[in-house]
């Protein structure tokens, strides 16, 4: 039973230890990104996020070819990401996955419910 417990013990910390090493790493990069918008349709692209300061810039490149900016903190494990699209403020919170990527709602002023997106890095 001893041998049991300390064996579940190594293999709790070896699992945790590796999720912590993705968790750890820098938000800085490219991901290939899809969310579902409020209204029920789907997108597709890619976001680049820079270190700006205290916090980070983003460039979102729609695969419809459009352009949005901006700009995010990072507290923990959770990403907090403005920006403005049609004149319209949205806020995201994203949550960082175990393998490095994000994943999250978000919300448009004037909206009625939420859309979700998903980052996965490249």
């Amino acid at each position: 039973m001893k041998n049991l417990l300390a064996r579940s013990a190594y293999a709790l910390i070896f699992v945790f230890a590796a999720g912590s090493a993705a968790l750890g790493q820098s938000i800085e990069g490219a991901y290939a990104f899809q969310g579902m918008s409020p209204d029920k349709t789907t997108y597709a692209g890619r976001v680049e996020v820079t270190k700006s300061g205290a916090g980070f810039q983003m460039r979102w490149l729609y695969s419809d070819g459009s352009i949005i900016f901006g700009a995010g903190l990072m507290e923990g494990e959770t990403l907090s990401v403005g920006t403005v699209e049609d004149k319209k403020s949205i806020v995201s919170l994203m949550e960082r996955q175990g393998d490095g990527g994000f994943k999250g709602v978000w919300y448009q002023r004037g909206e009625a419910a939420l859309g979700d997106e998903s980052w996965i890095k490249q």
